[in-house]
């Protein structure tokens, strides 16, 4: 009954506890001094943290396989980095292709003018005014660009398009990874 308490107990911290503190609990068990100089600096590995949520609370979790690898899922920092890499990948590839779609731009513009007809050679008709205006002009174009055969825009998207692949590939990857420690764990915390 003991054993039974203290896997769940560590289950419960190994999902919960943010990156930082399970570095320190490395260091209590007598981790080598590569992997306590490490705590605190991005080499850590994201794996071996969570993003806490919720209140601590001094009881115990009684947790099934599911709810234990659905916390795993949800908290895992490096699970969650991987997700975000993914949209960020995905990001990448809309601009890349927005380089191949047509670009409209506008522009307006209003002025108020004053015009010399001396400028223009009109000096010779009797009670014409030398100076015409003010006046306003108001001019408004749409502009219409479409590149018709951009090689470097087709390497880019078809580069980024592969880059978002991979990384959804990285994503189902860490995802089974996290399953299948917190599997792991969770069985290895009932046989004891």
């Amino acid at each position: 009954m003991k054993s039974s308490w203290l896997g769940a107990t560590i289950l419960t911290l190994c999902l919960c506890i943010p990156a930082g503190a399970q570095v320190a609990s490395l260091e209590d068990q007598g981790a080598s001094s590569s992997q306590t100089s490490m705590a605190g600096t991005r080499g850590q590995n994201p794996f071996l943290g969570g993003v806490p949520s919720g209140e601590a609370t001094p009881s115990v979790l009684q947790l099934t396989l599911k709810e234990a690898i659905d916390r795993g899922l949800k908290y895992n920092l490096g699970l969650l980095l991987s997700e975000q890499g993914t949209r960020e990948a995905r990001g990448a590839r809309t601009r890349a292709l927005s380089d191949l779609l047509p670009k409209v731009t506008w522009q307006t513009s209003e002025t108020r003018q004053q015009l010399s007809l001396q400028a223009f050679g009109l000096t010779s008709f009797p009670g014409l005014p030398t100076i015409v205006g003010p006046f306003n002009v108001f001019d408004t174009r749409a502009y219409l660009s479409q590149p018709i055969l951009d090689f470097h825009a087709i390497r880019n998207t078809r580069a980024e398009s592969e880059k978002q692949k991979a990384a959804e590939y990285s994503y189902r990857d860490s995802r089974d990874l996290v399953v299948l420690v917190c599997a792991y764990l969770y069985f290895g915390a009932v046989a004891d």
